[in-house]
């Protein structure tokens, strides 16, 4: 997966619970997902910066925008639903 933030909107929220508990060099799993199954090793930990307000705003745009859209599973089928549509046509 490479490096993901404890917040990000795109893994499943289980996933990054679990993750936030491992020490480094822990393994994990399976654990299951919205997208089925995973098992994560933490092979290290980066301490973030401080938000300031402009950014803690971007971000809860972000969230808010997130929110709206619907889980990335949805928004998948939603594009293959309006793609088939189009080739039938």
């Amino acid at each position: 997966m490479g490096e993901i933030d404890s917040d990000d909107p795109f893994y499943d929220s289980a996933l990054l619970d679990e993750a936030m508990r491992l020490e480094i060099g822990d393994i994990v799993g399976p654990i299951e997902t919205s997208e089925g199954y995973a098992i994560i090793q933490l092979l290290g930990r980066e301490k973030g910066k401080t938000k300031n307000e402009q950014q803690q705003r971007e971000w809860a745009r972000t969230q808010l925008a997130l929110e709206q859209i619907g889980s990335l599973s949805e928004v998948k089928q939603q594009l293959l639903n309006e793609y088939v549509t189009v080739i039938r046509k």
